[in-house]
């Protein structure tokens, strides 16, 4: 959100973005993996998220040359149309000046590209907190820990649902009828933790126009 703090914190351009909250964590994960890549580990987050203004991070490091080399590609930018909200990962050398509306791409990295979680981890984590606790507040636990679990295996940031149908000047649909369309369409769609407006797909901006 702030760019300038951004930039001298964590070496990367920031964007204010209606996913924010998932760009500044895959931001923080991006400047994490840069510091453990010049002491030669690799990083695996297992859990991340994002709730009440701050991120938090848990992940393993492993010094393997191997898993050190995949890491080195889960850094990247990401560029994104303010005109149409396109949004998509590129390498320094594949970024583009134009997205395909005509409109000029803003870029925002380097930036973590992969999983922000593990979901045999979430599973686990699940299935302690759901035994241990019945309150309210472990009621609200478990469902976080359930929407982080569900939505890990989509790496694409987040679609603010209700900016979606702005832009197609149209009454916004049930989010479960959004995601009904999304599968329906050979498409993943999720629920995210980032935003309760916000759904996790592998579709394009171009695509979930077309289907709704």
């Amino acid at each position: 959100t702030y760019p300038k703090s951004c930039q001298k914190k964590y070496d990367a351009v920031s964007l204010r973005t209606d996913y924010y909250n998932e760009l500044g964590l895959r931001i923080l994960l991006g400047f994490i993996s840069r510091c453990a890549f010049r002491n030669g580990y690799a990083v695996e987050p297992i859990f991340s998220h994002s709730t009440k203004h701050y991120f938090r991070v848990y992940l393993k490091l492993r010094k393997s040359k191997r898993e050190l080399s995949e890491n080195l590609e889960n850094i990247m930018y990401i560029q994104h149309c303010f005109k149409c909200l396109n949004r998509s990962y590129r390498s320094l050398a594949d970024l583009k000046e134009k997205c395909e509306c005509g409109n000029s791409f803003r870029n925002a990295g380097p930036l973590w590209t992969g999983k922000l979680a593990d979901p045999e981890i979430c599973k686990k984590m699940l299935k302690k907190v759901s035994e241990l606790s019945e309150n309210l507040e472990g009621k609200e636990l478990e469902r976080l820990i359930g929407l982080i679990m569900e939505e890990a295996e989509i790496v694409q940031p987040y679609f603010n649902i209700h900016k979606v149908y702005k832009k197609l000047e149209r009454n916004v649909e049930a989010m479960n009828r959004v995601i009904e369309k999304l599968e329906k369409n050979g498409f993943k769609a999720r629920r995210t933790h980032f935003s309760n407006f916000g759904i996790k797909t592998n579709a394009s901006v171009f695509e979930i126009y077309q289907i709704l």
